[in-house]
């Protein structure tokens, strides 16, 4: 499920689109609404739910059946919204459905529940809430939602309603992600001031909180979100450093250049060709050489790296993040650039490739790139050596590798020797023979083969226990 926030600067609330498998439906119909579908390339809309019956609710009605060329479109909307708009517009092409306040109804299998907060409606729908912002919002408003979506909200000390309200209420409630909408005016680069706020008021509560601009994008799955801007854009980090991040071992990202539109975006990061999963840049730090220094558990380079790639520069920008997403297996990236430490937009993620949908029947002398077949496979390698969890066992990337290695020889391609130190390592145990395959033993029919084991070893007097996550090859 995908959410698409509609925002326009002359409208008084903010409308959004929330697209599904299987159909289509928005909150509200604003002048400006056909534009930004067309926009957006939303080319249908299966049903609307109205708010309210004011201009920047229903004064897209007029041309909404022209775009969508349909005679018929399902209008939800309370009972005042109905006798208002019937003075204004011609509402017969308007299939009209009322609802009542408080009152939950049923539409394409989904549950909606209405209620009223001062002249609008909000909206609980698929484990999350649409509300204006007032202070005559009451908790109950918000039960057992994981996402709450703010409307009409202002920045402090900028009217009724501000985002100080809202993290007050926020308090009260425990979802796990808030957007904050007002207009198109609240300026996402303002999310830090916003965080800082929050920090000081929060106590125990985590909540991840962000402002929703005109054309942010969310996507769902199982209710929780992960939250993408409109237009896709990639970071590409030196290897093993993408790695480092998805298994939470970087916390930072080091530039010698400072870009302050990045903050509060969302960003494919990626390696080798291979995207890992998505993050979410914070407000840069201008850092010395002596912080630097200090923060080298938080970045993971050390000075001799900091040397190399920025000689003597003496003023660096440290990028913190969130995690959003790690993916399951890394997805290939077709890029133009491929420079590291590069934002990038033009880009591509390509399909995984056969070897990790099936590992068993992978048959590299099948394969098209056996070059992006190793990096995907030193990738994963590289992320469960580094304490990251991946649907795959080291026996099985080890024995995919040892394939690869293989079919490299009889096809006369070289591997670098500048590898990055993962690579080198899974390269070093398929090339001096030192990996292990369960077909070495398959002859033998009357053995158990127990894959972690303790070993007694040492001195006689001084006997220590050794745990070998991998056995040795001379199990063999």
């Amino acid at each position: 499920m995908e959410v698409v926030f509609l925002n326009n600067k002359e409208e008084a609330h903010s409308s959004l689109a929330v697209i599904m498998k299987d159909s289509t439906f928005a909150i509200d119909c604003p002048p400006s609404f056909i534009k930004k579908l067309e926009r957006e390339n939303i080319n249908d809309v299966d049903f609307i739910l109205f708010s309210s019956s004011d201009k920047s609710s229903v004064g897209g009605v007029s041309t909404l059946f022209e775009k969508l060329g349909r005679n018929k479109i399902v209008a939800f909307m309370s009972k005042e919204t109905e006798e208002k708009l019937s003075q204004k517009y011609d509402i017969e092409n308007l299939d009209i459905k009322l609802f009542q306040d408080d009152v939950p109804f049923e539409v394409n299998n989904m549950r909606i529940h209405p209620f009223k907060v001062g002249n609008r409606y909000g909206f609980n729908f698929l484990g999350m809430t649409f509300s204006p912002m007032s202070k005559e919002l009451t908790t109950n408003n918000f039960k057992d939602s994981k996402v709450l979506l703010f409307d009409n909200v202002s920045w402090f000390q900028e009217g009724d309603n501000t985002i100080a309200d809202a993290l007050q209420f926020l308090k009260n409630v425990s979802p796990n992600q808030s957007v904050f909408l007002q207009q198109g005016t609240l300026d996402h680069t303002r999310e830090f001031e916003m965080n800082q706020y929050w920090e000081q008021i929060k106590g125990t509560k985590e909540i991840s909180l962000s402002l929703g601009y005109d054309g942010t994008r969310l996507f769902f799955n199982d209710y929780i979100s992960q939250v993408l801007s409109e237009s896709r854009e990639g970071i590409q980090l030196r290897p093993p450093h993408a790695g480092m991040v998805a298994t939470g071992m970087k916390t930072m990202i080091i530039d010698d250049r400072l870009y302050k539109n990045t903050n509060g975006k969302f960003f494919y990061f990626m390696e080798n060709g291979l995207c890992l999963g998505i993050l979410r840049l914070k407000m840069p730090d201008k850092l010395t050489l002596e912080q630097f220094k200090e923060m080298e558990e938080k970045h993971r380079i050390n000075n001799s790296e900091r040397e190399k790639w920025w000689g003597n520069k003496e003023v660096l920008y440290g990028y913190n993040f969130d995690v959003v997403e790690i993916f399951e297996t890394p997805q290939l990236v077709l890029s133009d650039k491929d420079n590291p430490d590069t934002f990038i937009k033009d880009f591509k993620l390509l399909d995984n490739q056969s070897l990790l949908q099936n590992p068993t029947e992978y048959n590299s002398a099948k394969s098209l790139d056996v070059a992006q077949d190793w990096n995907i496979v030193a990738s994963l390698f590289s992320m469960l050596n580094n304490g990251g969890k991946t649907q795959y066992s080291n026996d099985v990337l080890v024995n995919l590798a040892k394939q690869i290695y293989d079919e490299a020889l009889i096809r006369n391609l070289a591997f670098s020797k500048k590898m990055p130190s993962f690579s080198k390592l899974l390269y070093d145990k398929v090339s001096k023979g030192d990996q292990f395959t369960l077909e070495s033993i398959n002859k033998f029919q009357d053995i158990t083969l127990i894959k972690d084991f303790i070993a007694l070893s040492g001195r006689p007097k001084k006997r220590e226990f050794i745990q070998l996550f991998e056995p040795y090859s001379p199990i063999q």
